[in-house]
């Protein structure tokens, strides 16, 4: 559970701090007594994460769904809160072990499966939507079909990338990017091509991409992996 594991990682948090402000002074400086401490609690934190990532994976392997917003969540806090907090009392969460990373690399796989589903079937969904449900909206410019399609993918695009930015995890970002670009864009790519060839009379119209949002016009596949 998302909320018993950060409730305990916070408390974690909350005796380190307190180990490090009314304990360790008591100490020697050459006990380096902090430093122990931290990895204990480092121990217990990358635990905790093990098991967080265990019981998920496990439930994915059983067929059930796949939680991707307490993942998010869960990483998100690893990365922010955690590394931040360790930060602040001068401690670099990059040189202790086992790393944050290899606790959580577990779930990306069941992560990114479970975001290609929810990307492709969206794509197909809007396409669906737009050529089989809402064709009175579809009109043609100097004999160019115009689709709003391309301005819903990119915005949804958009959105995962905001959820994205606050996990604040490189693994993830980059098995995600690929995700947009295979389950996402090239869903829509391949559904938009199955209805010119399959449900629009010819001569076939090329498809026209309009009301981009801003700073998008430019965009290509290879920027999302880049």
């Amino acid at each position: 559970d998302v909320r018993r594991g950060l409730a305990a990682a916070s408390g974690l948090l909350d005796s380190l701090t307190t180990f490090h402000d009314e304990i360790a002074p008591c100490f020697p400086p050459e006990w380096d007594v902090f430093s122990w401490y931290v990895q204990q609690v480092h121990m217990r934190f990358a635990g905790l994460a093990v098991r967080f990532a265990s019981v998920t994976e496990s439930r994915a392997d059983a067929g059930e769904l796949f939680d991707t917003r307490g993942f998010l969540q869960f990483v998100g806090w690893s990365w922010s809160v955690y590394v931040f907090s360790l930060e602040r009392l001068g401690v670099s969460a990059t040189n202790l072990e086992p790393s944050l990373s290899s606790c959580l690399s577990g779930c990306i796989p069941h992560y990114a499966e479970e975001l290609a589903g929810k990307l492709s079937q969206w794509s197909r969904r809007t396409l669906v939507d737009e050529f089989c449900l809402d064709s009175d909206s579809l009109t043609l410019i100097d004999s160019q079909l115009v689709s709003v399609g391309p301005t819903q993918v990119f915005d949804t695009l958009l959105q995962q990338i905001d959820i994205l930015k606050k996990a604040q995890s490189l693994e993830i970002g980059l098995a995600s990017a690929r995700v947009m670009k295979e389950a996402g864009l090239g869903t829509y790519i391949a559904e938009w091509q199955r209805i010119l060839d399959t449900q629009l009379l010819p001569p076939r119209p090329d498809p026209l991409l309009v009301d981009t949002p801003k700073g998008m016009q430019s965009m290509s596949l290879e920027l999302l992996v880049a």
